[in-house]
């Protein structure tokens, strides 16, 4: 399985959300973010020393290891159900997806069901 994502309008619109959703990013060498003022993506090369500056100019795109991280982290489940796949935080559905629709964007699905589950917050 690759461990890739793609940046689209509709990945970077949702590292918007995430971030509006209660995420704080802390900034480190390699990650990938969008600029706030033009929209340009990049990444950082070198090693931080003003994560506030960097967080104030900029979302992070996180990738799909980190979205994976953080779902783990918060311990949302991911489970096939009657042709969906179900994200539940502490046994609540927060988020649901079409199978094949997650098979094939399945990066953006994930990071769906991550804004999803900072949106509902501590049960």
């Amino acid at each position: 399985m690759a461990y890739s994502f793609r940046i689209t309008e509709e990945y970077c619109a949702l590292a918007v959300e995430l971030e509006q959703a209660g995420y704080v990013w802390q900034p480190r060498a390699g990650d990938w973010l969008l600029d706030r003022d033009d929209s340009s993506v990049g990444m950082l090369t070198l090693p931080i020393s003003d994560q506030a500056a960097v967080r104030r100019l900029n979302y992070h795109l996180p990738t799909y290891v980190q979205v994976n991280e953080m779902l783990e982290r918060l311990k949302v489940e991911l489970a096939s159900a009657c042709g969906a796949i179900v994200a539940r935080l502490k046994g609540r559905e927060i988020a649901r997806f079409d199978e094949a629709q997650f098979r094939a964007e399945e990066a953006l699905c994930r990071l769906k069901a991550l804004v999803a589950a900072f949106r509902a917050g501590p049960a």
